[in-house]
């Protein structure tokens, strides 16, 4: 309520802060699923929860929705579902919790009914969610979500610098090996998406080579790699603006200069950023991994082939089979997940979703993170040498 006379006002402020404890999600509706567009979509979006019981500094959704996880019923989320299958949408839903296990309890309870729901339904969806790594260690519920039709998952790995993950509080990540993590949740039959991050200040030059290496050994096509920014409120914002070291607020482009003076040089930060993502995105790196998915991924159980995935499919075949450099890449991986059928479908999306990551990051990210780096380099030329007394306290 507090929001929309804020929205009427015209004058409200731009942050609201909770009063007293934070809502409970008990009360709220099913979404107004048909008053979108659908054509403009290529996935539907549902909460179930809001809260993370863990403590990481760089993290703004504790700041926002707390440590207490809070969720919706199972009756709530059938609700949704009915609401959503009723506009005849099929295929793609993103639970887009910052961590679906926060509540590992009734999470445990939800799956179930969701399965069944997606049973009497004929299994008109597939959904992906955002998870904590130690998901890793909760074998019944992986399955759980695989019988209720989640076919992918994203983790925030961050780093393999234990250094690094002890400075920022996710000890979380400590607590199992995360090489193995991964190929427990593959090989269960989710797909890993990933988060990787780099400008910790426990990170060294030889932080880049460590996040190749780390990032091509696994089943990940997806590695979404990020400089740190120090998001407004968060402990790690509190910490460097007490430390002098905020420089200016982030407008949330993660292609150019960190937000913050970084203990590691810029110019080394950004110059590998730069040649960590171009290797990464190389086409060869890329598709091994992607090769690594479909010798290793376990069965999932996502929607039913529809007469509209031949037809796509076609197109995919001359845009990717035919027409584009990479040709090659794709009928290999295509061959490959010939002989584990239940990955054919997954091989052609990830080499749909390979020409988009490929493409972007050399025609777009990396002039980016360039002209980022000529900043720098200009910024360096224009200005006089310091004395080490006028060097600030942190560096």
């Amino acid at each position: 309520m507090r929001v929309v006379e804020a929205l009427g006002a015209g004058t409200g402020p731009h942050l609201l802060k909770p009063e007293g404890d934070r809502p409970l999600l008990g009360g709220i509706p099913p979404p107004r699923y048909d008053l979108l567009k659908q054509d403009r979509y290529v996935s539907m979006s549902m909460q179930y929860s809001r809260g993370c019981p863990f403590n990481c500094e760089f993290c703004d959704i504790i700041e926002m929705f707390g440590r207490v996880p809070r969720v919706k019923s199972p009756p709530q989320v059938l609700r949704e579902l009915d609401a959503l299958r009723a506009t005849g949408w099929r295929g793609s839903v993103f639970f887009v919790d910052d961590n679906f296990i926060a509540n590992r309890r009734e999470v445990a309870v939800l799956l179930p009914e969701v399965e069944r729901w997606q049973e009497a339904h004929g299994r008109p969806f597939e959904f992906y969610t955002e998870a904590s790594v130690d998901l890793a260690t909760q074998e019944k519920l992986i399955a759980s979500m695989v019988k209720a039709g989640f076919t992918t998952v994203f983790l925030g790995i961050e780093t393999p610098s234990p250094e690094a993950l002890r400075e920022t509080q996710k000890l979380q990540n400590l607590r199992i090996e995360l090489h193995e993590a991964v190929h427990r949740i593959t090989r269960a039959g989710l797909e890993v998406y990933a988060g990787f991050i780099v400008g910790f200040d426990a990170d060294g030059p030889g932080i880049f080579e460590v996040q190749r290496a780390f990032i091509d050994g696994l089943p990940i096509a997806a590695a979404m790699i990020g400089v740190l920014t120090a998001l407004p409120r968060t402990q790690l914002w509190r910490r460097l603006d007490k430390e002098g070291r905020l420089r200016r607020d982030s407008g949330g482009d993660q292609f150019g200069r960190p937000n913050f003076h970084t203990v590691l040089d810029e110019e080394t930060l950004l110059d590998g950023y730069r040649r960590l993502l171009g290797s990464v995105y190389q086409a060869d790196a890329y598709y091994a991994r992607c090769a690594q998915i479909v010798e290793e991924i376990g069965v999932s159980r996502g929607p039913a082939v529809r007469p509209t995935d031949l037809l796509k499919l076609l197109r995919i075949v001359l845009q990717l089979g035919v027409l584009s450099p990479r040709r090659g890449h794709f009928w290999r991986l295509a061959a490959k997940a010939l002989r584990r059928p239940h990955t054919f479908k997954r091989a052609i999306a990830l080499s749909v979703q390979g020409e988009h990551f490929i493409r972007y990051t050399k025609e777009e990210v990396l002039p980016r993170i360039a002209s980022a780096l000529a900043e720098v380099a200009r910024e360096r030329a224009g200005a006089r040498p310091t004395t080490p007394a006028e060097q600030p306290a942190w560096a």
